[in-house]
């Protein structure tokens, strides 16, 4: 990419299909193992438990006939819950012989168990499928999970709720042997996570659908993961064509006229792409084309298309690129605070960054920094850093951000003066920089220092933007200082409430 972009082809709308995410170099991780379909459908799995299989004759002695009541499954190792399936509609029945089934296979459920105790005999036999169709995405981990955890053996406990107390009580229990079965496909389970990153990040939601997941289909996941991940892709090279106003296919006429390769950049408003049968958008994207070109027949066609083209009508130009060298994409909505505004200055016309001196904001924070190492930060008080960070940003623009979110990632700073700039960014009254400040706060709360994600936690406090609530309860889980987890839980539970 240049250091500069000169003329950026704006379009409107969706890329054509060669830049649709299953296009993507190397195709994510689901290019790994066979290019097959996914069953949606586990195989089926039959289990006999070791020896001491019992199960709680008092609770079952109430049942007369054949009765329908909610059961949990749970995976038990050294006395511990690993996993849980809550909730489980089964037919429970008894035999003359003693003998117990629990059967959910004719409910409304994916998970079909049936489960049968012979207590007099100490044994308990077990076969399930799981089917995902229809599950949304959080609930098809849980099954995945507890297919894999079942697999590698344990103690497997069938509980149900006591009628008048209503706690759980175990009902029947067996020892499962590990290793008696394969657990879930990976491809599967890795499907499953990368479904979650983009649900995280995009906030759609998907449905496992009622048909076989085609290798199409994982490769569109996959990619769609790596580009909500980094905001980066890279598309095999291939020719493809847009369609221009009459102005800009003239334009574009005169520029390829002399058949050398140019640097090609193309941005589309934004990218729609569906999973599932669920359409969303990834939001613009712009395409970086090293050397392309339109080839001497294409640029004939396209001069009698203008010929023949009025004022008002699109006009089909076909770029043609060197297929040596992939085409770069950046998604802006998913790039870091500081790419996303370097990108937009590089995309800015020489006029607009007449004003704008990089090394000069730089020197000014670093010496603004020096500045604050002996200031005393009160809570509630306009430090004199604070009111230099706000200079800096009159006098170079919003732009400056991205100067100032570069030192704090990649230089050691002092994590008091990290704090105070992470709080000032928090409360800046700045919409068009909304998103990037909030991104950056987000990424802080990964920080070394619990001073610094205590900041970044205030500062998305003070954003009061609900969309860092994932973020927030990802830090929960990791932070290990219990008075920063407990301030966290209160943001997010602020965030939580804001509609």
């Amino acid at each position: 990419m240049s250091s500069q972009v000169q003329s950026v082809i704006a379009l409107p709308g969706s890329p054509p299909a060669v830049f649709a995410p299953n296009q993507i170099v190397n195709g994510g991780r689901a290019r790994a193992g066979a290019a097959s379909s996914l069953s949606i459908t586990s195989s089926p799995v039959r289990i006999r438990t070791g020896e001491h299989s019992s199960a709680k004759t008092e609770f079952i002695n109430r049942v007369r006939g054949t009765v329908t009541i909610p059961l949990t499954l749970e995976i038990k190792r050294h006395g511990q819950r690993i996993v849980a399936l809550k909730n489980v509609p089964f037919s429970v029945s008894t035999s003359q012989q003693g003998e117990i089934t629990f059967n959910s296979e004719q409910q409304q459920t994916p998970w079909r168990f049936n489960v049968r105790v012979n207590s007099p005999r100490n044994e308990m036999s077990l076969s399930f499928v799981l089917n995902y169709s229809g599950l949304g995405v959080a609930d098809a981990v849980e099954g995945v999970r507890f297919n894999k955890e079942l697999s590698q053996g344990g103690e497997f406990v069938v509980s149900g709720r006591q009628p008048i107390t209503g706690a759980y009580l175990p009902i029947a229990r067996g020892d499962l042997p590990s290793g008696t079965f394969e657990g879930e496909d990976k491809r599967f389970a890795s499907m499953l996570e990368e479904l979650q990153i983009i649900e995280s990040k995009t906030r759609v939601r998907f449905v496992i659908p009622d048909h076989n997941i085609s290798y199409e289909e994982r490769l569109s996941i996959a990619a769609v993961a790596q580009i909500v991940r980094t905001g980066h892709a890279a598309y095999h090279a291939q020719p493809w064509i847009t369609w221009s106003s009459k102005g800009q296919a003239e334009e574009l006429l005169k520029s390829f006229s002399g058949g050398k390769p140019l640097l090609t950049t193309i941005q589309f408003s934004n990218q729609e792409i569906t999973i599932f049968n669920t359409r969303f958008s990834l939001g613009p994207v712009i395409f970086f084309s090293d050397k392309t070109r339109i080839l001497e027949e294409d640029l004939n066609t396209l001069r009698q298309s203008l010929e023949n083209a009025s004022e008002h009508d699109l006009v089909e130009v076909r770029f043609t690129p060197n297929t040596d060298h992939p085409i770069d994409a950046r998604y802006f909505d998913w790039l870091s605070p500081a790419e996303r505004l370097a990108l937009n200055e590089l995309l800015r016309t020489k006029s607009d960054l007449a004003d704008l001196n990089e090394n000069s904001v730089k020197q000014q924070f670093i010496t603004l920094s020096e500045l604050a190492k002996d200031e005393i930060f009160e809570d509630g008080v306009e430090s004199n850093f604070v009111k230099g960070l706000g200079h800096i940003v009159k006098g170079a623009g919003a732009q400056s951000l991205a100067t100032l979110f570069g030192l704090i990632e990649c230089e050691n700073r002092n994590d008091e003066i990290i704090a105070e700039t992470l709080l000032w960014l928090g409360r800046l009254n700045d919409p068009s920089t909304h998103q990037e400040r909030l991104h950056f706060l987000e990424k802080s709360l990964e920080h070394r220092s619990s001073r610094v994600r205590d900041a970044a936690a205030t500062a998305l406090s003070s954003m009061d933007d609900p969309k860092s609530a994932f973020a927030l309860q990802q830090a929960i889980e990791r932070e290990l200082n219990p008075d920063l987890r407990e301030d966290m839980r209160q943001v997010l539970a602020e965030l939580e409430s804001v509609h």
